[in-house]
C-alpha cells in the first residue's frame, strides 16, 4: 500500500498543474512559466520523500520475507534430498533466536515465533520416522521449542510422540538410539516444568512407565542418561500432585530401580539428583511408606554417609522423615544394617549444618517415639547433643532440648542422664553461658526453652539429683524461664519449683535464688495447672518461719486472696493451707485480718470440698487465737461458719471448729452473740457426738476426745455467765456434763467440774441440777479423781448446790450410797 502511494498521488499533482494552467486565463499568451516549474519541483521532492519512507519501512519486512523464502527453499531441498537433513534444518530453525530483537519490531518477533509453532506437527511426524538421525533432530527441535515461554506443545501430541521415542528403544542400543533416549528425556523434562503438562505426562500418557523402564535398564545407557532420568524425576517430585502419582501408580520393582541407580552409580551428578528426588518424594505422607518398603533403610543409610554434603543432607532428611513415625522409628531400631543409630550419631557430629540438623532431628524423634531407653544412652546418643546445646542454630538447640526432655521421663534414667550432662548443658541451652538466645526469635526461644524446662522438671523429681541440681544453679535457671510469656513453659517451671520446695535440704538455696517472687508471679497466672503447682509450693513454704514474713512482705496475702475463688478445689485448698500456716505465726494473724483475709476465708468456707473446709477451719482457729482478732471475727459473722463446721462428718473439721469457738468464748463481750449464732447447740453436739439437727449421722461420727475437750472448754467459759448457763441447761448442758464426768480423762473431768461450779452459782439453776441426776456423777468424780483441781471444782459445785434445801437433801441421799475409798474419805 505504501509502495503504491506515490502512484496514487500522481493524478492529484497533474490536476493541480492543470488547474493552475486553466485558472490563469488572461488575454495575453505570454504568462510566466516559472510557476509551473516551481510546482513540478515540489512534486518531485514529495515523490522522493515518499519513496525514501517506503524503503525504510519495508526494509525489515523484506528481510523477513527473504529469510523465510530462503528457509523454505532449503526445507524443500531437504525434503527432496534426505529426511534426516530436513530434521536438522528444523532443529536449527527451532533453536534460532527470536530474530534480532533490537533491530526488529514486535510484530516481526511474533511472526517468527508463530511460524516456528506451525512446524510442530511436522516435527511430531518426524519423531515416528524409522530414520533415527531424523528422529533425534526432531526431538531436539521439540525440546528447544518446549523451552520457549507460552508454547502450546501440550496440545499438539508432543508428549505422546516423545514417549513413543522412549518405548522404541531396543535391547541392544546403538549410539543414535542412546542419543534418542537422552534427547527425549531432556525434551520431556523441559515440558513438564509446566505442572499441568507434568500431570498429563504421569497419568495421561502413562509415560512414567517408560521412564521407569529406562531407569531399570540404565546399565545399557551412559551416565548422562542416568543423570537425565534423575533430573526428570526430580522435576516431577517438585510437583506435589505428580510426586504422589509417581509413587502410588508405580509397579513393584520400579522404585527399587531408582534406588539401585542412585546407590550403584559412581557419577556424583546422578547420586545428587537422585537423592534429592527421593527426598522430595518421601515428603508425601502416603508415599513415604511405599518408598521405604521398596528401597529399605539401607539405601538411606548408604547415601547419608556420602562425602558429598548435598547427597548426605538429602538422605539424612529422609532418615529424619522415617524416624518421625512410630513404625519408621521401630524399623530403624530393629534394623541390623550399619547400626542406624550410630550412623545418625556420627551424622549429628559432622560439621555441615545441612546434615547435622536433620540428623539431630531424627535422633530427637527417635528418642521421643521410642520413649527413651537405656540403650540410647549406652550407644552415646548424648555425645553430639552436649556440643549442639550451645549452637547458634535454633533447630539444633531444639533437638538437643527434646532429647534431654524425652530421656528424662524415665525414672531409671534420670540419675545417669543428669550426671552425664550436668547443669552446664541446660545453661548452654538457656543462654546462661553465651548470648546465643538473644539472637533467636521469641518463637524460636520458646521452642528451645519448653523441652529444656520439661527436662529440668523431670530431673528435679529424682530425689538423688535434686540437691545436686540446686547446688549447681538449676533453681536460678528455673526462675529465669518462669518469666517466659508461654503457659506451657510456666507449667514446667512451676512443676520444677514445686519439686525443689519439696526437698527440705535446698530451702536456703530457694531463698537465695529468689524463688518466692517467681512462685507468687506464677500464682497470678490464669492457668490452673500453673496456679496449682505454684500455690502448693507457697503453702509448703508458708509453714517455714524464714519464709512466712517474706510471703506477707512480698504481697503474698494479696495473691492468695485474689485466687481464693478459683474453680479448682486443689487451688483453693492450697490457698486455705497457706493462709492457715501464715496465721500460725502470731505476729501475722492480725495482718491477715487487716488485709481482707476474713472475706476470703468466708468465701472458701462454703466450698463443697471437705479438704478446703478443713483448711479453712484451721485458718479460722489460728486467727481466733489472737486476742485482737476475736471481736472482729465475731462481728464478721465467723461464729456461724464455725457452728456450721461443727456439724461436719470430718473429725478434724470438728476439732478446729470446737477449738475456734473455745478461743472466741474467751471474749466475754462476744459470748451472747456466740449463743445467738447457735454455738451452744453445736458445742453440746460435739461433746455428746449427737448432733441435734442430724440424728441420722450419730453412728457415722467417730468419738474424738480432743473435740470433746475443746467443746467442754468453750462450754465452761460460757457458763461463767449465769444467764447463758440457764439457757445452756435448757438446751441439754447437763447431759453433756454427765458424759464428760464419766470419762476417765482428767482434762475432760476438769472442764465438766468447772461447768458445774459455774452454773451452780446461780440459785435459779440449783434445782434443775439437783433433780437432773447429776449429783451422783458429780460426787463420784470428786471422790475418785486424783486431780486436786477437779476435786476443788466439784467441791465448789456441791457447796453451791447445798445452799438449796432440796439439793442438800439429795446430796445426803447420794452420800449414803457412795462408798469412798479411805484416801478420798
Amino acid at each position: 500500500a505504501m509502495a503504491e502511494a506515490p502512484t496514487g498521488d500522481a493524478p492529484a499533482l497533474d490536476n493541480e498543474v492543470q488547474g493552475s494552467g486553466s485558472s490563469s486565463r488572461i488575454p495575453s499568451m505570454a504568462a510566466p512559466v516559472q510557476g509551473v516549474v516551481v510546482t513540478m519541483a515540489a512534486a518531485e521532492r514529495r515523490i522522493a520523500e515518499l519513496e525514501a519512507l517506503l524503503a525504510d519501512q519495508s526494509a525489515e519486512l523484506e528481510q523477513v520475507r527473504l529469510l523465510k523464502q530462503h528457509n523454505e527453499a532449503v526445507l524443500g531441498r531437504a525434503l527432496r534430498d534426505k529426511e534426516d537433513a530436513m530434521g536438522a534444518v528444523l532443529a536449527n530453525l527451532a533453536s534460532e533466536p527470536e530474530w534480532n530483537k533490537e533491530a526488529s519490531s514486535s510484530a516481526t518477533t511474533r511472526e517468527m515465533g508463530s511460524w516456528k509453532m506451525k512446524e510442530v506437527p511436522r516435527l511430531v511426524a518426524l519423531t515416528y520416522s524409522d530414520n533415527v538421525g531424523c528422529r533425534n533432530q526432531a526431538v531436539h527441535a521439540l525440546g528447544m521449542l518446549a523451552m520457549e515461554p507460552g508454547n502450546q506443545l501440550r496440545e499438539a501430541g508432543v508428549l505422546k510422540a516423545l514417549v513413543f521415542v522412549l518405548k522404541s528403544t531396543s535391547t541392544v542400543m546403538t549410539d543414535a538410539e542412546t542419543r534418542a533416549v537422552r534427547l527425549s528425556l531432556w525434551a520431556i523434562n523441559n515440558m513438564v516444568q509446566d505442572p499441568q503438562v507434568g500431570g498429563q505426562f504421569v497419568k495421561g500418557t502413562n509415560g512414567i512407565a517408560s521412564v521407569w523402564d529406562v531407569c531399570r535398564n540404565s546399565g545399557r545407557f551412559d551416565p548422562k542418561t542416568g543423570s537425565l532420568v534423575c533430573n526428570l524425576l526430580l522435576t516431577l517430585a517438585k510437583n506435589r500432585h505428580t510426586a504422589a502419582a509417581l509413587i502410588q501408580d508405580s509397579n513393584p520393582g520400579e522404585i527399587e530401580s531408582l534406588g539401585l541407580l542412585v546407590t550403584e552409580s559412581d557419577q556424583p551428578e546422578v547420586v545428587l539428583l537422585g537423592s534429592e528426588a527421593l527426598a522430595l518424594l518421601a515428603q508425601d505422607e502416603n508415599s513415604h511408606p511405599r518408598l521405604t518398603q521398596e528401597l529399605g533403610i539401607r539405601v538411606w543409610l548408604d547415601l547419608a554417609q556420602s562425602g558429598n554434603e548435598l547427597v548426605a543432607a538429602n538422605a539424612t532428611r529422609l532418615l529424619a522423615k522415617h524416624c518421625s513415625t512410630q513404625q519408621g522409628s521401630a524399623e530403624l531400631v530393629k534394623s541390623t544394617e550399619l547400626h542406624p543409630i550410630m550412623v545418625l550419631i556420627n551424622l549429628a557430629s559432622r560439621t555441615e549444618l545441612s546434615v547435622v540438623t536433620p540428623a539431630a532431628q531424627a535422633l530427637a524423634s527417635l528418642a521421643e517415639i521410642q520413649g527413651g531407653s537405656v540403650e540410647l544412652l549406652e550407644v552415646g546418643i548424648l555425645k553430639p547433643f552436649v556440643s549442639l546445646a550451645c549452637s547458634t542454630h535454633p533447630a539444633l538447640c531444639e533437638a538437643a532440648a527434646k532429647v534431654l526432655a524425652t530421656l528424662s521421663e524415665k525414672d531409671e534414667m534420670q540419675e545417669r542422664l543428669y550426671y552425664e550432662v550436668g547443669t552446664a548443658v541446660f545453661q548452654d541451652l538457656l543462654g546462661s553461658n553465651s548470648p546465643v538466645m538473644a539472637d533467636f526469635s521469641i518463637e524460636e526461644q520458646h521452642q528451645v526453652i519448653l523441652p529444656t524446662a520439661v527436662a529440668l522438671a523431670n530431673l528435679s523429681e529424682a530425689e538423688l539429683v535434686n540437691s545436686d541440681m540446686a547446688e549447681e544453679g538449676a533453681i536460678e535457671l528455673v526462675c529465669k524461664i518462669s518469666k517466659a510469656n508461654n503457659v506451657l513453659i510456666k507449667r514446667e517451671a512451676a512443676r520444677a519449683l514445686r519439686n525443689f520446695v519439696a526437698n527440705q535440704e535446698v530451702h536456703s538455696l530457694l531463698e537465695d535464688a529468689g524463688s518466692l517472687g517467681c512462685l507468687l508471679a506464677l500464682a497470678r497466672c490464669p492457668d490452673l495447672e500453673v496456679q496449682e503447682c505454684a500455690l502448693w509450693a507457697i503453702e509448703k513454704l508458708s509453714s517455714i518461719d524464714q519464709f512466712q514474713k517474706q510471703i506477707v512482705h512480698d504481697g503474698g496475702l494479696e495473691v492468695l486472696i485474689s485466687v481464693a475463688q478459683s474453680p479448682c478445689a486443689q487451688v483453693v485448698h492450697c490457698v486455705c493451707g497457706a493462709v492457715a500456716n501464715l496465721c500460725a505465726n502470731e505476729s501475722e494473724r492480725v495482718r491477715v485480718v487487716r488485709e481482707g483475709g476474713l472475706s476470703a476465708l468466708l468465701l472458701m468456707a462454703v466450698h463443697p470440698d471437705e479438704e478446703v473446709q478443713c483448711e479453712t477451719a484451721r485458718a479460722l482457729r489460728n486467727i481466733c487465737s489472737h486476742e485482737e482478732n476475736r471481736m472482729v471475727v465475731i462481728q464478721a459473722g465467723i461464729a456461724a461458719t464455725l457452728v456450721r463446721f461443727a456439724h461436719s462428718l470430718d473429725n478434724e473439721v470438728q476439732l478446729y471448729s470446737a477449738w475456734g469457738l473455745a478461743e472466741l468464748c474467751r471474749e466475754p463481750a462476744g459470748r451472747s452473740q456466740l449463743v445467738k449464732a447457735g454455738a451452744v447447740e453445736a458445742l453440746l453436739g460435739m461433746v455428746t457426738q449427737r448432733p441435734a439437727d442430724r440424728p441420722e449421722l450419730q453412728r457415722q461420727l467417730r468419738p474424738d476426745l480432743e473435740v470433746q475437750l475443746h467443746s467442754a472448754s468453750a462450754l465452761a467459759l460460757l457458763c461463767e455467765s449465769g444467764e447463758i448457763g440457764t439457757v445452756m441447761i435448757q438446751e441439754g448442758l447437763l447431759t453433756a456434763l454427765v458424759t464428760l464426768a464419766e470419762t476417765n480423762d482428767r482434762q475432760a473431768q476438769l472442764e465438766a467440774a468447772r461447768c458445774f461450779a459455774n452454773i451452780s452459782k446461780s440459785p435459779a439453776n440449783t434445782s434443775a441440777i439437783a433433780t437432773s441426776g447429776c449429783l451422783q456423777p458429780l460426787l463420784n468424780m470428786m471422790l475418785t479423781s486424783h486431780d486436786a483441781s477437779v476435786k476443788i471444782s466439784c467441791a465448789q459445785a456441791l457447796g453451791n448446790l447445798a445452799e438449796n434445801q432440796e439439793a442438800r437433801e439429795l446430796i445426803k441421799t447420794c452420800l449414803l450410797y457412795t462408798s469412798p475409798s479411805p484416801r478420798d474419805s
